[in-house]
């Protein structure tokens, strides 16, 4: 299950995805959410993927898949 936070930033990641055809990186998602360090984003998206709510290759900024919610959310 995603927290409030977590699901905002799942609508943010997916938001850019949908208007840009790429995943947004760290800093991109800390500046739509209003956070003011990467690093504050980094744990929330670990989190996330430990819930089933993306998957990702370590070392890239972009390369995560968004799962579908149904999925994720338990």
């Amino acid at each position: 299950m995603l927290t409030p936070g977590q699901l905002i930033c799942y609508r943010a990641m997916e938001a850019h995805h949908a208007a840009h055809g790429v995943m947004p990186t760290h800093s991109e998602i800390a500046h739509a959410m209003q956070i003011k360090t990467v690093s504050a984003v980094c744990r929330m998206i670990k989190r996330m993927e430990k819930r089933g709510a993306l998957t990702r290759v370590p070392g890239s900024h972009r390369a995560a898949r968004l799962l579908p919610l149904r999925e994720a959310v338990a």
